[in-house]
């Protein structure tokens, strides 16, 4: 799945602390979600009609609408307070 953070990524997390670990954690979460409702929107359009597939990717795309936009909501006060 796009968006799924590599060993590299993950051993960095690990070793990092403070500024370096939010904002590394953030990036690899935006990613992580990216990548999911990527994949939900594939799902959403491959999935048969009334199938548990398609409702899961219609419920997981709404519920996560706007929640992937660094401009919206809680990501961006933290991006914000990142940047500080």
């Amino acid at each position: 799945m796009t968006g799924m953070a590599d060993p590299g990524t993950l051993e960095r997390l690990r070793t990092s602390s403070g500024p370096a670990f939010d904002r590394l954690w953030l990036e690899t979460m935006v990613a992580h979600h990216r990548g999911a409702l990527e994949m939900a929107r594939g799902h959403l359009a491959a999935a048969g009609r009334g199938s548990a597939l398609r409702e899961f990717s219609r419920t997981l795309l709404i519920g996560q609408a706007g929640r992937d936009r660094p401009d919206d909501g809680a990501a961006r006060v933290l991006i914000d307070a990142l940047m500080r």
